[in-house]
């Protein structure tokens, strides 16, 4: 299995690219000045990773405002983006901060706000008190359409998160025939890939047995995985896994068959169309084609073996800063890029049995694409 490398050995992040990508999606917008305060996109945009703090993206500055909190750590955090560009730390009290925000915006000046992070109450305060004079206006997915888009300093931190999921997986899949809890399993797991140097796991580790693995979305609980009464098909055990290092995140979910079953069982029939189904959607990712496209490579193959109504979710979507971001592959026209990190997750489900779910995360290159996810999908564990 690769080599988990350490943080001081990844490259670093591409801060001017991401600064000249706001600044460029300002202009065609017609927004001389945009206030940033989703804490992910400051995040993204300088460093920062404080839960208070407003970024304030100007011309020619980026002026990050936070209180006396965070100065030191402000400070520290942004330091990378600072060497790459201007970025102007401004550390006051919260009840000043509007005054910093006013000063920084000229009268007359069209400023936006990001109408997806801000409240309709905040909104109107921004626009009405701190900046009465200028033409505030909602902006929506700037940023966020920056992220699409990885730099290799993302990616290799994305594919760091992807390693250590695969060495914690294969040290605890053993687990699964000792008589232990889905909700022991998912602790197992979140240990183990805290223990392997991630700062935590990407999401809540789902870990759903027999009937269970029938909600896509299902939490761990106290029971016990193989406790189906004998029949003559095994129980599938869905394991849906992350990463998150340096606040990137890697997705990954296996199914497992635990307990003795013919070959003529059910469960391996919509094992095998999702595993089939899964090596579709990976193979059709490569740059220029949509994200629609993908969804119905995997989704075509389960609907041949008539499976289609069981198949109740998008294939895929977007994995970087946050776990779930654009592009949300089901629904999206527009065309893959290189660099762009997505899920293949094709997956059955079926109420009172069982569910399959096969997922890789991948990185689009300039050929298709990378597969980040490397454990086996070899379901058999018995």
């Amino acid at each position: 299995m690769n080599r988990i490398p350490k943080s001081s050995d990844l490259p670093e992040f591409d801060m001017a690219r991401r600064r000249r990508g706001i600044r460029a999606a300002l202009d065609e917008a017609g927004i001389d000045i945009l206030i940033v305060t989703s804490a992910v996109n400051i995040r993204y945009l300088t460093g920062f990773t404080g839960s208070a703090g407003i970024l304030v993206v100007g011309p020619v500055e980026f002026t990050l405002v936070t209180d006396g909190r965070y100065a030191e750590q402000a400070f520290d955090e942004i330091a990378a983006a600072r060497t790459q560009g201007p970025v102007v730390l401004e550390v006051v009290d919260s009840s000043d901060q509007s005054e910093v925000v006013a000063g920084l915006s000229p009268r007359g000046a069209t400023v936006g706000l990001e109408a997806a992070h801000v409240s309709w109450a905040r909104a109107r305060t921004i626009s009405t008190e701190w900046l009465p004079h200028c033409s505030v206006l909602p902006t929506s997915g700037l940023v966020e359409e920056l992220r699409r888009v990885k730099d290799a300093g993302e990616v290799a931190r994305i594919a760091t998160a992807a390693r250590i999921v695969d060495r914690a997986l294969a040290e605890v899949v053993g687990e699964l025939t000792s008589g232990r809890s889905e909700r022991d399993i998912a602790r197992l797991l979140d240990r183990r890939i805290v223990e392997l140097g991630a700062e935590g796991t990407a999401f809540d580790t789902i870990v759903a047995s027999g009937p269970n693995a029938a909600r896509p979305h299902h939490r761990p609980s106290e029971r016990i995985v193989g406790a189906s009464p004998a029949t003559d098909e095994p129980e599938t055990v869905i394991i849906d896994v992350g990463a998150t290092v340096q606040g990137y995140r890697s997705d990954m979910t296996r199914t497992f068959l635990v307990g003795v079953g013919g070959p003529t069982a059910s469960t391996p029939s919509m094992y095998d169309a999702v595993l089939a189904a899964n090596a579709a959607g990976v193979d059709a990712v490569r740059p220029g084609v949509t994200g629609r496209q993908v969804d119905t490579a995997a989704r075509s193959v389960i609907e041949g073996e008539g499976m289609g109504d069981l198949f109740v979710h998008g294939v895929g979507h977007g994995v970087g800063l946050d776990i779930h971001e654009a592009p949300m592959l089901r629904n999206d026209d527009r065309p893959l890029r290189e660099g762009e990190v997505v899920t293949v997750e094709p997956g059955v489900y079926r109420s009172g049995l069982g569910g399959v779910r096969i997922e890789d995360t991948v990185v689009v290159t300039s050929e298709g694409c990378e597969i980040l996810t490397s454990s086996p999908r070899d379901p058999d564990v018995t």
